[in-house]
């Protein structure tokens, strides 16, 4: 019985192990302890992953670099997590720092190791060559290693060999983040108020002439009103002549269209 059940190799019982000082070792117990840590060791994982675990069940996990874990594998009984964003996914975090595996998206550049960007690593290229393949050099102008305006070369894997840098995407406060499924990525497109009402007021132009319908009696002047019986007439204000008047719509509202809630900011994963 190679291991205990708790990961304890357990070496073979007497005569078999230990070795006795000034006997001599008989092949058959030779040959058994061999087998028995030959036997321990096939069930070990091995550091160059030539190990066939169809599944691996482990408390804790931590990994440094590149691993394929086998389908099956759990860690602290839960399935194993190989990708927490998907390269280009969009993270929306009341969080000022970028989550792990995630770049911010206020213009700050990526790029190769050697190319000066505000994030300079070889975990960028992926979304590098997503944004530079899926946008023009007017909306996200890329830049040479010194930070200085340049053009695009032939391909996104031939300018992040030139250790060219690459800007995030930058959208605007109160800018709508989603777009539908046919439109090219980081496209903006006017949007919409939400319904709503203005007061209005005008102003005044001088004076001017109004007819006014009433019953006057037989004899007046036109201009004066008098009670009892008489004929219909209508009598007029001053003349002020033709004019015109202003309205005036209150402004009501910020300058982006923004609806109240918690501050969040965007990340885009690498």
């Amino acid at each position: 019985m190679p291991f205990n059940g708790a990961g304890v190799y357990s070496p073979p019982n007497p005569p078999t192990f230990p070795a006795l000082s000034g006997e001599l070792i008989r092949a058959t117990d030779f040959n058994a302890i061999i087998n028995d840590i030959a036997a321990a060791l096939t069930n070990c994982v091995t550091k160059d992953n030539q190990s066939n675990t169809p599944a691996l069940t482990v408390g804790a996990l931590t990994v440094t670099t590149a691993a394929a874990l086998p389908a099956g594998t759990t860690v602290g009984g839960l399935p194993a997590l190989t990708r927490r964003y998907t390269t280009g996914e969009v993270i929306l975090s009341i969080d000022s720092t970028a989550p792990a595996g995630t770049v911010a998206m206020n213009g700050s550049t990526i790029g190769s190791a050697l190319s000066g960007a505000g994030r300079a690593n070889a975990d960028t290229q992926a979304l590098f060559e997503l944004l530079w393949n899926n946008s023009d050099n007017t909306l996200l102008p890329i830049l040479d290693a010194s930070g200085a305006a340049t053009t695009r070369g032939a391909s996104a894997a031939a300018d992040f060999a030139a250790n060219k840098r690459m800007p995030t995407p930058t959208p605007q406060d109160g800018d709508a983040l989603l777009m539908a499924v046919s439109s090219a990525v980081m496209t903006r497109s006017v949007g919409e108020v939400l319904s709503h009402t203005h007061t209005g007021s005008t102003a005044t132009a001088g004076v001017h002439q109004h007819g006014i319908a009433g019953n006057g009696s037989e004899g007046d002047d036109g201009n004066t009103f008098t009670n009892g019986w008489g004929r219909n007439q209508t009598v007029y204000s001053d003349w002020a002549g033709d004019h015109s008047h202003t309205l005036t719509i209150d402004a009501f509202g910020g300058t982006k269209n923004k609806a109240a809630g918690l501050f969040l900011r965007p990340y885009i994963a690498l």
